[in-house]
């Protein structure tokens, strides 16, 4: 059954209680120092009907983070003025988080009706209130003259909410479950106990999920909705949730509870905010600041990412890294409130444009820069671009943008994206990306060519690594490029196709006398160093030259610092058969009294043999191939 959650929202003792008592027969003021002081001080819950609930906040200015607390996950919102008092102050602050935190609808209870006598002012009240409303999300909301101690009014509220409920769902689900515990507690005979609203997918008994920012696991011992037992809570349920395997201390108003693998707590958070109008408060840069996210309160510093920007003022929005004085875990989009840090009010606030940015401020402030004042497709366009060079697979995409498989390929189908690799988890990245990285591909291969005129090709890993690229793109791009013959590899370097060498006529001289002496030196010839230096080739050149030679079947590579000539080898090797057939092999000793060698030559031409399965290591003997 889908729930709808509405929250209450007014200043202290303009009768949200006694509202919520007259709407459902409950009382939400559970604490008795609740009872004793006539004033709610934490937040209570009870049930419209099985799909409804109601979070009752308190009022006091003291307990503002109480009340950001739970209003964090509802629908829609009871707004209660008192008809003696009209709009006091913490009825403007409740209105401001209200509207911070992106609820879509309300319904104003002009409450305490019983106290007023005097039509013509209810109806003054009414014109203040709706001209308070104007241009916010509450503009034109129904306005309903009740008495919660009369019950005069009551039933055409119960009403309206029940119209309200049905339209006033947000789709604030990343497909995942989460839930900001709003309590804690322990129960004799069961054990840890959290309650919060499910702001995300869905909970089944037995299943384990993660407490953060701890990162402790816990397993789901039962599940309690509506104060009945449940199989299964999701998004919008009120669910106290048993837990095994945690720690009670670790748990506190304010700790998530979460689906693995999705959430992970950051010190720093990239935000864009605003300042209220009517704040008479600035932000200035490195200035300490209270964040309220979710059920959580954490205190940190603003650090400015736009050039030149000091300050915020009232009524203006600003992009910043935050860096928190402990970690939370947060996902792309979540709302928070920003409050003064001394004295604690409501001054603003705004939206995580990214969850985990990167910690040093010098690479974080471009990025977040980058990220301002972009939609939520605009940002996970950015995300991708980001990582175009090393794209994420779809499993490392879920982490990245906090969302379920299902939720983030809804909104990466709205970007034009190239999927490749392993088809149950592929990597996903940017076509336009893709495009401009096969140009770059290709355009280093050429311009390698063309500064290295005795080059066959660029070895993979060198144009690989001058590229960024990585070892997964690469491969596949240069696959793409191979199958559309623009490009082909020959041992390990990447050529363009129809590429051939045209030597100078100094560097074919270079070439020739190679060959001359790699044929003349035997079974013995110098090394690369030596042979350079006797050829009077170039020290650089001297293994492209060599190439070429393999290219024209004259070398053979016998490991990096010998080369042989290709007869020589062949000769070899039918010597071997003539001497040892046989005997079927031979050993160490038998090998360099055939061929006058020292270790320096005999070893490198036997691991070649065996690498080319002419010969098989037996002990110290080899023996002949098939």
């Amino acid at each position: 059954m889908s729930q709808t959650v509405i929250g209450t929202a007014g200043h202290i003792d303009h009768g949200k209680t006694t509202l919520v008592k007259a709407l459902t027969g409950t009382d939400t003021d559970r604490l008795r120092e609740e009872r004793e002081r006539g004033m709610t001080i934490d937040l209570g819950f009870a049930f419209l009907t099985d799909n409804i609930t109601i979070i009752d906040v308190p009022g006091h200015e003291k307990f503002i983070r109480n009340m950001v607390a739970g209003v964090t996950a509802i629908d829609s919102a009871i707004l209660t003025i008192a008809a003696d008092d009209g709009i006091m102050p913490q009825t403007r602050e409740h209105f401001d988080i209200l509207s911070i935190l992106g609820v879509p609808s309300g319904v104003v209870a002009l409450n305490k009706i019983d106290l007023i006598d005097d039509v013509e002012w209810l109806d003054l009240l009414e014109e203040e209130i709706g001209e308070f409303l104007k241009s916010s999300f509450m503009e034109g909301a129904p306005i309903i003259r009740v008495s919660g101690e009369t019950g005069e009014g009551i039933e055409e509220l119960r009403e309206t909410l029940h119209n309200l409920s049905a339209k006033a769902k947000r789709d604030r689900d990343r497909g995942f479950f989460r839930l900001f515990a709003d309590r804690a507690f322990s129960m004799k005979g069961f054990g840890t106990v959290v309650t919060g609203t499910v702001t995300g997918g869905s909970l089944n008994s037995s299943a384990e999920v993660e407490l953060l920012p701890d990162v402790a696991s816990a397993k789901v011992r039962g599940l309690q909705s509506h104060g009945e037992p449940v199989d299964e809570v999701t998004l919008g349920d009120r669910a106290a949730i048993n837990l095994s395997q945690i720690d009670r201390a670790v748990l506190k108003r304010g700790s998530q509870l979460a689906e693995k693998d999705f959430l992970k707590p950051s010190p720093a958070l990239g935000v864009t905010f605003s300042l209220l109008e009517q704040t008479g408060r600035a932000v200035k840069h490195q200035q300490r600041v209270r964040l309220h996210i979710g059920t959580e309160e954490v205190l940190g510093r603003v650090l400015f990412v736009e050039a030149g920007r000091k300050r915020c003022d009232a009524g203006e929005t600003a992009t910043a890294l935050i860096r928190l004085e402990s970690p939370v875990a947060t996902a792309v989009e979540d709302p928070f409130i920003l409050r003064f840090y001394s004295p604690a009010e409501t001054i603003g606030g705004g939206r995580i444009i990214d969850p985990s940015p990167p910690s040093r401020f010098k690479t974080a402030r471009p990025w977040l820069e980058s990220l301002s004042g972009k939609s939520e497709e605009e940002g996970l366009e950015r995300f991708f671009e980001q990582s175009a060079d090393r794209p994420l697979t779809l499993s490392g995409w879920t982490r990245r943008w906090q969302a379920s498989s299902e939720k983030f390929l809804t909104a990466a189908g709205r970007l034009e994206t190239v999927k490749f690799g392993n088809s149950g988890d592929p990597f996903i990245t940017l076509k336009g990306a893709v495009d401009r990285q096969l140009e770059r591909l290709l355009e280093a291969v050429a311009q390698f060519l063309e500064q290295r005129a005795t080059r066959r090709g660029i070895p993979r890993e060198d144009l690989r690594k001058s590229l960024g690229f990585s070892r997964p793109l690469f491969d596949w791009l240069t696959e793409q490029l191979t199958r559309e013959g623009k490009i082909q590899v020959e041992s390990g370097n990447v050529t363009l196709s129809g590429y051939s060498v045209t030597l100078s006529s100094e560097d074919s001289a270079v070439t020739q006398r190679l060959s001359d002496i790699l044929k003349q030196s035997g079974y013995a010839p110098p090394l690369i160093s030596e042979l350079a230096q006797q050829s009077g080739a170039n020290g650089t050149d001297i293994v492209p030259l060599l190439h070429i030679l393999k290219d024209r079947g004259e070398a053979l590579k016998i490991s990096d610092k010998l080369w042989y000539h290709k007869a020589v080898v062949e000769e070899l090797q039918t010597n071997l058969r003539t001497e040892f057939g046989d005997a079927g092999g031979f050993d160490v000793g038998q090998f360099k009294a055939l061929t006058h060698t020292s270790r320096k030559h005999a070893i490198p031409l036997l691991e070649y043999l065996d690498s080319q399965h002419f010969t098989n290591r037996d002990g110290d003997r080899r023996v002949f191939g098939k």
